[in-house]
């Protein structure tokens, strides 16, 4: 186990987000899409391409450990062992074992204020564990391969104005309602080689 004194931390609390330290998080939850919701991680098959692996899911997945699977909760988990809101197992994002991950496949940016929303209620129904004014709490959110691949299907509809604007909306309900958190707002993944990981499938 490595503690705050062993990798040079404050022992006192974080106070800001420029204070936080890996043992200051509490709370990890998370809101995107497939990727986020884990499809597929574990698929051997065809099939297994509809399954949603949230337990492994990279930002916020919780199964096992960092040393059996490296997730940015696992990790974290290391420093707090308490902490909370990660998913375990497979199952869609109104499934028990979602937890604060509220992605769901196919979603775009146009979904995130709607998300953002379910995850603050999530957060602040307490039956996720969360000590919703005192947890510092890291939400990650990563969206938009789903809106690049339909931008040439309807221009007008998938403009970086309306991308910029729907991510501002989902902030700004963070903002307004979660206090001590720290949201990590991940960048789009470049979507170029997709068509190539369809190669040889059938």
């Amino acid at each position: 186990m490595v503690t705050k004194s062993k990798i040079l931390c404050s022992d006192k609390d974080a106070c800001t987000v420029h204070e936080l330290t890996p043992a200051d998080i509490s709370v990890v939850a998370a809101i995107g899409d497939s990727i986020t919701a884990g499809t597929g991680i574990t698929a051997k098959t065809p099939i297994g391409l509809l399954r949603q692996d949230r337990g492994l899911s990279w930002s916020v997945g919780g199964d096992g450990n960092v040393d059996e699977h490296i997730t940015l909760a696992n990790m974290l988990k290391r420093y707090n062992p308490n902490l909370v809101g990660f998913s375990v197992g497979s199952g869609d994002f109104e499934s028990e074992n979602a937890h604060l991950n509220v992605a769901d496949p196919g979603n775009e940016a146009r979904n995130m204020p709607f998300q953002a929303r379910l995850l603050v209620d999530r957060m602040k129904s307490g039956k996720e564990g969360v000590d919703f004014v005192n947890d510092w709490k890291v939400i990650t959110m990563f969206i938009g391969g789903n809106d690049l691949c339909d931008y040439c299907g309807d221009r007008p509809e998938y403009t970086v104005e309306k991308y910029i604007g729907y991510i501002t909306e989902a902030l700004d309900i963070f903002h307004k309602e979660v206090p001590k958190a720290f949201v990590n707002v991940v960048e789009v993944l470049d979507i170029g080689n997709v068509p190539l990981l369809n190669e040889n499938l059938v």
